[in-house]
């Protein structure tokens, strides 16, 4: 499993269209498999689950993110997880390594932005 914590400045929406859509740009199997917002007084939360296919390994990787939105501020906590082909322990975890690398890309482009 990889684990990515960022910060950005933003409102949410704006933060999830656009890292959202580098995510689909520079990934051609992804496909977003289930998606829930709820709000705890002004803190707006977006929970994103994608998975797509690992060539590396044969499978499908799995990225959810949760976003946590309050002042002007944009938190993300990813995990990525899938592409063991081992039944007991974890083995070739290439394809949820790039799938994370995929999202700190992303996420470095929107900050590139000056946003």
């Amino acid at each position: 499993m990889a684990i990515y914590q960022a910060k950005v400045k933003g409102e949410l929406w704006d933060v999830v269209s656009f890292v959202e859509r580098e995510l689909g740009r520079r990934s051609q199997t992804i496909s977003l498999e289930h998606e829930a917002e709820t709000t705890a007084g002004d803190v707006q939360i977006r929970v994103a689950a994608f998975e797509r296919y690992s060539w590396m390994g044969g499978n499908r990787v799995s990225l959810n993110i949760t976003y946590i939105a309050s002042g002007g501020e944009v938190e993300m906590i990813a995990t990525s997880t899938g592409g063991s082909q081992a039944m007991f322990y974890k083995l070739n975890t290439i394809g949820e390594e790039n799938f994370m690398q995929t999202f700190i890309e992303s996420v470095q482009a929107y900050s590139s932005q000056g946003w």
